[in-house]
């Protein structure tokens, strides 16, 4: 009855594993259909990322308790985009980098008011975005195939980030 169980169980995980599989490349499929031109000629489209963690990271008691940093800062530069780990040496999830100044410390110690930071997300430009993809082959035959196929690679921005996330902006003050 026991092996019977299992093997109940282990078809079930592997019919929602196929189902993921199956959505993820669905979605791959559909990303460009939502290129939308901005003010300056380029096209825009946006890639959202769904995580499921095993943390609730708006628990706010949890989350203090596992981060050795608490602050309040302001963002003074975001310097770039890339999806390239230069200590790894591989593509990684595009980040965003930049400076903050620290105004406030709520937990720990850090040496000085002005931080370097990296940030999950960002805008950049198309063709660096791809490289860092799971099929980038895949991707540029669907966009040879789609009513997109005119439109240069350099003319095209993708934005990426987590679903509900925000923004960073230049100025304002996070709580970070």
């Amino acid at each position: 009855m026991k092996k019977k169980t299992n093997i109940v169980y282990s078809f079930i995980l592997l019919l929602l594993i196929v189902g993921g599989i199956c959505i993820a490349l669905n979605d791959k499929d559909n990303k460009l259909k939502d290129l939308i031109k901005d003010e300056n000629g380029k096209y825009l489209f946006g890639v959202t990322l769904d995580v499921d963690l095993s943390l609730n990271l708006e628990n706010t008691e949890i989350m203090y308790e596992l981060v050795d940093f608490v602050a309040l800062v302001r963002i003074d530069s975001v310097d770039g985009v890339t999806n390239f780990n230069p200590i790894l040496k591989e593509y990684v999830m595009p980040y965003s980098y930049g400076k903050a100044t620290v105004l406030q410390l709520f937990k720990g110690k850090i040496e000085n008011d002005v931080i370097e930071y990296t940030r999950g997300g960002g805008t950049m430009p198309y063709d660096e975005w791809i490289k860092g993809e799971d099929n980038p082959e895949k991707l540029l035959e669907l966009k040879e195939k789609s009513e997109f196929k005119n439109i240069p690679n350099s003319k095209i921005v993708v934005q990426t980030g987590l679903n509900g996330d925000i923004t960073l902006e230049i100025g304002k003050i996070y709580l970070v």
